[in-house]
């Protein structure tokens, strides 16, 4: 039996009754990969076993959904167990009858397709406790050390995986093989440089460039479910191979009960926006050019970091705005200096000023910086400051070779918001964690430093030194400065940005998540999994949602910058009203297709969104653009005005010219006749 395992339990109305609640756990060394609790809508009367009525009724609501019928209950348990036939090896506790008539009836509905992914062997603890010299009935709540309801599936489940530790059965990874710190940066830029910047033309040169399309929607766990579920290749003694399910699966960085995940998470119409199913609205590419061993690289001042590079995505937005994203991984350097500095050097596309001399060193910026490939030495590696870097003379190159030679040639690449990236960061550190503890006590960090005689005096002032210690080291983190060199200054300001930027909702799991117009950072004792595995699935996507929504303004409110041009002596042409109106009609569907959508359902998602966008000034800033377009249109709609009042006078002027001449040649004859009588009459 290997380390990862399929551990399900289920209750049923009677042995050999039908089935009213399955619990399953995927569990690799002791860790919990993911979970399915399920239970079918049924009322008491409806139960015919009085001991089910007793014992398991009660328990049925704790399921996590709840099925109309039985059908409906086995369909969703067999399509997460699918996810790992195969790979994981399937246990319970007593499995006969009601286990293995779960996996008959689930394999019954389907027999040509499923039957060869039914699990065997079923290992049994009954006979694990006998192998042991136990008494295969031994007390469960006894063996695992967990009081809790029996006969509740979910609860099984957990007694049974606890006492597979207890036995020595499960071999739990070390921490040191735990990832340390996760690691994705984000480089908003603009693609649509010119009016000839088309989005399918585009589409188009990234596939040249080895970007394959990729999105998470249910059509595509559809069609993976499929061919999961595809006979294998027969081989020559005409025996049905496995599947190749398992390798399809494998070409993607996520289990089909992560995209499920991911989409059940969001609001329909953020998935549109954020993960491609509306294709008009954003479509997100993988890059397809790595060997698997490709590693990211740090080098500065003597030191190197190596970073595993998990993926390489690309969403390109219909506003104008594409999101470079890099995906890595860190398990070796295992200390929180490390962490900042990769944080620090590793986003840093160029330096942000330039020292005198030939030398354009900035310690804030790696020497070099790019990606490798173990096996092919270096494979894409770009010097960013130091000796030998060249002043860059426009906005093309301030950026490294690494990424504009991932993005096509002709592209001339404009970073949308500043000169780095964005940080998406996650660092699992029992002892570091209750550094975020320290918001707790911040007001303290202004607090007297004159020492009192007394003791109580003394551990006051010595305690306030901890915390301002510790909030100094947690600013580091979540503002992306070096190890003891915090750019804050001021306590009171310390103070201040440390309270908006924790977010502490599970401060008691030891968990937090930290925002500033720099990172998003999840901070996490370990304790609790699947936080972790929500940050990097779900709350990364609202990062990168949120960032698309700050980069459009700033795109936007250059073009109104450009437009505006001319407008204070009235001097709109025809051209730059018609651009004005094309602006207008993007903002508006920027607003109804990105900007003004309900993300999720669930409270901490909205609390953690609203506060990506407080802290990436995205609202404000909105309205700013939102009040220049309106006083650029009302600039633009006067001094159109006033041309159509100018341009009427003038016409009725000239229209009015053949009346007045008229006018003035019937004056004249007349005047001329009067002269003629008058002086006939002088004659006279």
């Amino acid at each position: 039996m290997n380390n990862k395992l399929f551990v399900f339990d289920c209750e049923a109305d009677g042995i050999y009754g039908n089935i009213l609640s399955i619990a399953a756990k995927a569990v690799d060394s002791g860790e919990e990969i993911s979970s399915f609790y399920g239970a079918v809508k049924i009322t008491l009367d409806e139960i015919k076993t009085e001991w089910v009525r007793e014992n398991v009724y009660e328990h049925l609501k704790n399921a996590e959904k709840q099925y109309e019928t039985e059908d409906e209950l086995l369909e969703a348990f067999w399509e997460f167990y699918a996810s790992y036939a195969g790979e994981y090896e399937v246990v319970t506790d007593v499995p006969y009858p009601v286990e293995t008539g779960v996996f008959g009836k689930c394999v019954s509905k389907d027999l040509e397709n499923r039957q060869k992914y039914s699990p065997y062997p079923v290992y049994d603890l009954e006979s694990m406790l006998a192998a042991k010299g136990r008494d295969k009935l031994e007390d469960r709540e006894l063996l695992s050390g967990l009081k809790a309801a029996r006969h509740d599936a979910m609860n099984d489940v957990d007694m049974i995986i606890k006492i597979l530790e207890n036995l020595g059965m499960i071999e739990k990874k070390d921490d040191s093989e735990k990832v340390y710190s996760y690691h994705t940066f984000l480089l908003p830029y603009i693609w649509k440089t010119s009016k000839r910047s088309k989005q399918k033309k585009y589409y188009s040169k990234l596939s040249e460039k080895n970007w394959k399309e990729y999105h998470v929607s249910y059509e595509n766990m559809s069609e993976r479910y499929g061919e999961l579920q595809k006979p294998g290749p027969t081989s020559e003694d005409g025996s049905t191979a496995e599947s190749d399910g398992k390798n399809e699966k494998e070409k993607y960085d996520l289990t089909l009960f992560q995209e499920h995940k991911i989409i059940q998470y969001f609001t329909e119409s953020a998935r549109r926006s954020i993960l491609g199913e509306d294709k008009d609205y954003v479509k997100v590419f993988i890059y397809d050019n790595l060997s698997g061993k490709d590693e990211y690289v740090i080098e500065n001042q003597g030191t190197t970091y190596k970073l595993d590079i998990n993926g390489i995505k690309l969403k390109v937005y219909n506003t104008g705005i594409a999101i470079l994203i890099f995906e890595l991984e860190n398990n070796r350097y295992r200390d929180i200096k490390s962490v900042k500095n990769i944080n620090e050097w590793g986003r840093r596309l160029y330096p942000p000023y330039f020292l005198e001399g030939k030398n354009y060193f900035c310690p804030a910026t790696a020497e070099k910086l790019g990606i490798t490939d173990p096996d092919n030495s270096i494979k894409n590696l770009s010097t960013i400051s130091g000796p030998g870097y060249k002043l860059p003379l426009s906005d093309n190159d301030c950026l490294p070779d690494f990424i504009k030679n991932m993005l096509p040639d002709d592209d001339k690449i404009k970073t949308a918001i500043d000169d780095r990236m964005f940080v998406c960061c996650s660092v699992t550190d029992p002892e570091y964690s209750k550094t975020a503890k320290t918001v707790k006590y911040l007001d303290l960090v202004n607090a007297e430093e004159t020492e009192f005689p007394s003791n109580i005096a003394r551990r006051r002032f010595i305690k306030r030194n901890n915390v301002l210690e510790n909030a100094k080291s947690l600013y580091e983190l979540i503002y992306i400065d070096r190890e003891g060199d915090c750019s804050c200054l001021s306590n009171k300001t310390l103070e201040k940005l440390l309270k908006e930027s924790v977010y502490d909702r599970w401060d008691e799991y030891g968990t937090y998540t930290m925002v500033s117009h720099h990172s998003l950072i999840f901070l996490s004792n370990g304790g609790v999994e699947h936080p972790l595995e929500s940050f990097l699935l779900q709350t990364i996507q609202m990062a990168t949602a949120v960032l698309a929504q700050r980069a459009t303004i700033n795109y936007f409110g250059s073009r109104v910058s450009e437009i505006s041009s001319g407008f204070e002596s009235q001097n709109v042409s025809f051209n730059k009203n018609k651009k004005l109106i094309s602006l207008q009609k993007k903002y508006i569907a920027f607003l109804s297709q990105h900007m003004n959508i309900e993300i999720t359902c669930q409270e901490q998602g909205i609390e953690i969104y609203n506060l990506l966008q407080k802290q990436l000034y995205v609202i404000e800033e909105n309205e700013k653009l939102r009040k220049e377009i309106e006083m650029l249109s009302e600039a633009a709609n006067t001094a159109q005005d006033l041309k159509i009042s100018i341009l009427a006078l003038c016409a009725t002027i000239i229209l009015g010219i053949p009346a007045i001449y008229e006018l003035i040649i019937r004056r004249l004859a007349i005047y001329e006749f009067l002269r003629f009588l008058f002086e006939q009459l002088l004659q006279k």
